[in-house]
């Protein structure tokens, strides 16, 4: 998923960093995405005196309102997946699930690999509870092709993969018989995740599995959450149950959005008119999302202008656009232009405003039009007052 998390504690000397990366469900699939909204939410329900900052792109709360929109979005969606197992491999492989695979209740696993590397199920599991314990990883495999079908197991920890972690159960022959495998390892006491598999390497086989189990040899306890692979989905971006969640979280004030956008924004890559209609589609996007009435704080902060050669500004070194009063408008652009600085400003806002717009080093200050091109001078000096419109957007030049 895609999202950046800051969860703060009462006390503002307390916040801690959750690193996330932008592109929402376009990067992360909507399994991982929904295992990162619960252990968040988990952990908020847990520890009341919490509050998280979430930067969430606007598309992925879309979708998980709406669902699917265009066909690309319903590619690979269309065929049920596994509940809390992912697939894949490297190379060429295919994976099914049915009844024809299953040794015993509804449903089993069928692998086929072709070639490459490996294909496998995998349940990714956190690992921190039982660094040092043994545990015993155990289930059903039937090969009729090859004999690269086995069991594997590994640990990460922060930095990766952990050296000397992995264990494997032995091949089983492609005699069309269920096989029962089982071995014992112990988890690494630095290990972060462990990764739990159903999996086929070394050479073209077809197999299917069934029934797996990871105990933790003490106790006995089951730490494997449909190991029978009788629970499955068809995936969906839509997602009621956490957008449900999230907007009791925002009701409640726990939880902010803040940021995100369609495009990431960076120095002047988008077009500045681009950017500001992006505020008004994110604004309308989080509205419905969160069922609010008015959601405010899209704008991007006030940024310095490095002077160039092609300004007369050099004396100041920067100039600094202010706005007073502070977030009253959005300062959706302002960069140099041949003879002094362009400024554009966006109302989000219901009513109307009268702003004072202050451009150090300025001279005079000019209404503009979309290309910045001066119509009409506002005032002589660094500061013009305007009166804004909710939604209105207004381009300004400033010389010297």
């Amino acid at each position: 998923m895609l999202l950046l998390a800051l969860l703060l504690f009462q006390s503002p000397q307390e916040v801690y960093y959750a690193w996330g990366w932008h592109g929402g469900y376009y990067l992360t699939d909507e399994v991982a995405t929904r295992e990162a909204f619960d252990r968040l939410f988990d952990l908020l329900d847990a520890l009341p005196h919490l509050k998280a900052v979430l930067e969430i792109e606007p598309y992925t709360l879309e979708r998980m309102l709406h669902g699917e929109k265009f066909e690309v979005e319903r590619i690979g969606r269309n065929q049920p997946q596994l509940v809390g197992w992912q697939k894949g491999g490297v190379g060429r492989w295919e994976f099914a699930i049915g009844a024809e695979y299953a040794r015993r209740g509804k449903l089993g696993v069928r692998l086929i690999f072709h070639e490459g590397e490996f294909t496998h199920i995998c349940r990714p599991m956190d690992a921190t509870m039982w660094r040092g314990k043994t545990l015993i990883f155990s289930g059903y495999i039937r090969s009729h092709k090859g004999t690269g079908a086995h069991l594997y197991i590994d640990a990460w920890d922060e930095r990766g993969f952990i050296a000397g972690s992995s264990r494997m159960s032995e091949r089983v022959a492609p005699d069309g018989k269920w096989h029962f495998v089982s071995f014992e390892w112990i988890v690494p006491q630095t290990a972060v995740t462990i990764f739990p598999q159903a999996k086929i390497a070394f050479e073209p086989t077809v197999a299917d599995f069934d029934d797996l189990s990871l105990k933790v040899k003490e106790t006995g306890e089951e730490l494997l959450t449909n190991g029978d692979f009788e629970r499955y989905e068809v995936p969906t971006l839509k997602d009621m149950k956490r957008l449900e969640r999230l907007r009791k979280f925002v009701k409640e004030g726990r939880v902010e959005i803040v940021g995100g956008a369609y495009t990431q924004p960076i120095m002047f890559t988008i077009g500045d008119e681009s950017v500001v209609r992006q505020f008004v589609l994110v604004c309308k996007a989080v509205e419905e999302a969160m069922v609010v009435q008015h959601a405010e704080g899209f704008a991007q902060p006030l940024a310095l202008l490095p002077a160039t050669s092609k300004t007369s500004f050099e004396a100041n070194e920067f100039s600094l656009v202010k706005v007073e009063p502070e977030n009253s408008v959005a300062i959706s652009a302002a960069y140099p232009s041949r003879d002094g600085i362009v400024v554009r400003l966006w109302r989000p806002y219901e009513g109307v405003a009268k702003v004072r717009v202050q451009i150090n080093g300025a001279k005079s200050v000019w209404l503009a039009d979309l290309f910045g091109k001066p119509q009409k001078q506002l005032a002589r000096g660094e500061a013009a007052t305007i009166e804004f419109k909710c939604g209105e957007i207004v381009t300004l030049f400033a010389t010297n």
